[in-house]
């Protein structure tokens, strides 16, 4: 787990645009990351990749410590949830 964010949020990104199925265990931990900017991306991409998994994941990030990271995880779950 890399602690530069920026770097990670690059990662996540290109993950999120591959849209591989293979790109969902990274996105999960990442979902778990140190800077929140990087939570919230990374529950996004997953979201995209795994809608399964994505909202697993945003009703998980409901309880972050970061607002911008509940917030997303919001979002995720009034686009994703069925």
């Amino acid at each position: 787990s890399d602690r530069r964010g920026y770097l990670v949020l690059h990662l996540i990104g290109a993950l999120a645009r591959c849209g591989r199925e293979e790109a969902v265990p990274g996105l999960r931990s990442a979902c778990g990351h140190p800077d929140p900017a990087v939570r919230a991306d990374a529950l996004s991409a997953l979201a995209v990749i795994d809608p399964v998994a994505g909202t697993e994941a945003a009703l998980a990030a409901l309880a972050d410590a970061e607002a911008a990271v509940r917030l997303r995880a919001l979002s995720v779950l009034r686009t994703h949830a069925s």
